[in-house]
């Protein structure tokens, strides 16, 4: 008797141990796999991926507050105001164009010389111009198809007069792959961790694999396995936590555990998870690359 219950119990904790390896959702502690000196060290990456992709936004806001200094004063137009775009700009050679757009959203200045065609262009149809317009205080815009074709952020700052009169803002754009990619890049190297960065809507804006910016974790088919979802509704709805999930290694090979630990960055109304991922595959000198893992594979 006492041998066959010795059995059951040791059936039952086989059971238990089975359904143990399923994706975590419940919290944040993680159940299998990655060791608590592991998790530890994702979190400082994790943290000092904030730490630093905040600097680099509040960076941006300080020259574009420097535009607001002299605009104020000299106006929206004219050599002084083109002047100051152009110096600012150079403080980031990575961006794309620094505008000043009008209450009514009209472009009156831009920079550089390939930009100044577009002065005069009625840009109020724009969801990015109207947030701006709107709101008058510094914006980080959601991701937005530029007419280049690519992928762009707008970091606006507002325009007031001497009298505290809105006159309209001043931006700089760029792409959100380069510019995240320069604020992470130097943490992340060396190590085994993957970084992944999406908006709260889904949209990925940031990934190795440049292919991969603008695909929507929510709506786009690759993404569409249920027990997926379940991790990436967590980590759209919640500012920080940790998840663990089943899915194939960056050669679809084969099934591995992965990690993610995420956090959020953004000032100005930016709202961004950023999510560490790792696997054991990781830790063998691959290739860095965040999610989407390689191949044009799933970003997790």
């Amino acid at each position: 008797m006492v041998k066959y219950s010795f059995v059951i119990i040791v059936l039952v904790l086989a059971i238990l141990a089975a359904f143990s390896g399923c994706t975590g959702t419940d919290g944040d502690s993680i159940s299998s796999g990655t060791d608590t000196k592991t998790q530890n060290e994702m979190d400082t990456v994790a943290e000092e991926l904030v730490i630093s992709i905040n600097g680099g936004l509040e960076e941006i806001d300080s020259g574009l507050s420097n535009n607001l200094e002299v605009l104020s004063k000299t106006g929206l137009t004219g050599e002084d105001a083109g002047a100051a775009l152009s110096e600012n700009l150079l403080n980031f050679p990575w961006a794309i164009s620094s505008l000043v757009i009008t209450s009514d959203g009209i472009v009156v200045t831009a920079v550089p010389g390939n930009y100044e065609e577009i002065v005069g262009t009625d840009l109020s149809w724009q969801e990015q111009v109207q947030k701006a317009n709107s709101e008058e205080v510094p914006v980080v815009s959601d991701v937005f198809t530029m007419a280049e074709g690519f992928t762009g952020i707008s970091q606006s700052y507002p325009v007031f007069s001497a009298s505290g009169e809105y006159l309209g803002y001043t931006d700089m754009t760029y792409k959100p792959e380069t510019f995240l990619g320069r604020q992470i890049e130097p943490v992340i190297e060396g190590t085994p961790y993957d970084v992944w960065v999406a908006q709260t809507d889904g949209t990925l804006i940031y990934d190795t694999k440049s292919e991969e910016i603008g695909n929507n974790l929510f709506s786009d088919s690759m993404y569409s396995d249920a027990t997926l979802q379940e991790v990436l509704i967590r980590i759209a709805g919640e500012e920080s936590g940790t998840a663990e999930y089943t899915f194939s290694d960056r050669t679809w090979s084969r099934n591995v555990t992965k990690t993610a630990i995420w956090r959020t960055a953004g000032i100005n109304g930016a709202d961004w998870r950023v999510v560490v991922t790792y696997s054991g595959d990781n830790a063998g000198g691959e290739e860095n690359a965040s999610s989407p893992a390689a191949a044009g594979s799933l970003p997790l």
